[in-house]
């Protein structure tokens, strides 16, 4: 999973990367061995969830995001940081193929530093 600043379009393979209240955040992945049944898109469901990490522990820092049906294996999800404290925060990514109910996740950590000039 690739973590990157939407408005410099570089994407970072690193999992403590820093960003600005107010950019925008892009994470972009691939989906392996999705079924494709004889050549068809494939069937995925994708949930995003998003935690701000504190001394007592992981806690949702927003609602999570569900996306069904897509039919890419290459993904992304455009996150704007306007309005999100500073902080250390985790989004976790889990695909699940819809036609052979196989799932698979991850999780990167970034923090927000400050406002963007």
């Amino acid at each position: 999973m690739l973590i990157g600043d939407a408005g410099g379009a570089a994407l970072i393979p690193e999992p403590e990367t820093s960003f600005n209240e107010g950019n925008t955040v892009l994470i972009a992945y691939e989906v392996y061995n999705a079924e494709h049944k004889g050549g068809a898109t494939a069937d995925l469901d994708v949930t995003y969830e998003f935690f701000v990490e504190t001394q007592g522990g992981r806690r949702r820092a927003a609602k999570p995001v569900l996306l069904r049906r897509q039919t890419s294996d290459s993904l992304g999800y455009s996150l704007p940081l306007r309005g999100w404290p500073e902080g250390a925060f985790l989004v976790r990514v889990r695909v699940t193929d819809n036609r052979t109910r196989a799932s698979a996740e991850g999780e990167v950590r970034f923090r927000v530093v400050g406002r963007s000039s």
